[in-house]
């Protein structure tokens, strides 16, 4: 018998070895690009840490906190040429926390600065939170909060 082509039994089985292959590799792929998401956010908080030490070893003073998206204007001159507050679906937010009588376990310590991370998924969060090696001040569903140290 010599025939040519393929069967309908042939390609009905092709089709599901490759939406079985699919099936594996989009969550992997949805992985990779939200790790790969918190190391450019982890970058950028570098980033801010360094303008906002700039700026407190130029003026003496934490820069005022900022709104959310924006870079404090304050801050821009000592931020790196191009950075912006907003990265894919995350937003950032600059914040400066005072404590009068200062914090329970160190008074002496009067304020806290940090950078706030705004993301339209959790997942998003998550993979911020386990890429970052630093101290979280909290965190909540769709946003966490990064302390300058």
């Amino acid at each position: 018998m010599n025939r040519r082509g393929v069967t309908m039994i042939e390609l009905l089985v092709v089709v599901i070895l490759i939406g079985i292959l699919a099936n594996i590799a989009v969550p992997k792929f949805r992985d990779v690009r939200r790790r790969a998401d918190a190391a450019h956010v982890i970058g950028d908080f570098n980033a801010i840490r360094h303008a906002v030490f700039d700026y407190y070893a130029t003026h003496n003073a934490w820069p005022p906190s900022g709104v959310w998206a924006q870079p404090p204007p304050a801050l821009v001159q000592h931020l790196p040429g191009g950075l912006d507050f907003t990265y894919a679906n995350l937003r950032y937010r600059y914040r400066q926390w005072s404590f009068p009588g200062g914090m329970p376990g160190n008074p002496s310590q009067t304020s806290v600065v940090g950078v706030q991370i705004l993301a339209t998924d959790a997942q998003t969060i998550q993979a911020i939170r386990g890429a970052y090696r630093g101290p979280e001040a909290f965190s909540f569903n769709l946003t966490v909060t990064f302390v300058i140290e």
